[in-house]
């Protein structure tokens, strides 16, 4: 069986070109709002006072830097509360 190539019009190619630098696009500002979004939730808790709390870290155990219990640390697939 003998294989023919197959061949698009340049426009195809330039449109699937331009449609993946747009999707790699707007997945770089959704990274970026994530981020933006953490950043105002740490300042957010700072400013209220509810960062160490929202934490599980008592006064006592920051002032003297024990950690009994391992951090609950939010992950990139885990959603913020």
């Amino acid at each position: 069986m003998r294989h023919q190539k197959l061949v698009l019009p340049s426009t195809d190619v330039e449109d699937a070109i331009t449609a993946q630098h747009n999707l790699t696009a707007a997945q770089a500002r959704v990274v970026d709002a994530r981020a933006t979004y953490a950043k105002a939730l740490i300042q957010y808790e700072v400013a209220t006072g509810a960062l160490l709390d929202r934490n599980n870290i008592t006064l006592s155990e920051a002032v003297d830097g024990e950690a009994p219990r391992p951090p609950d640390v939010p992950s990139a697939s885990r959603p913020v509360k």
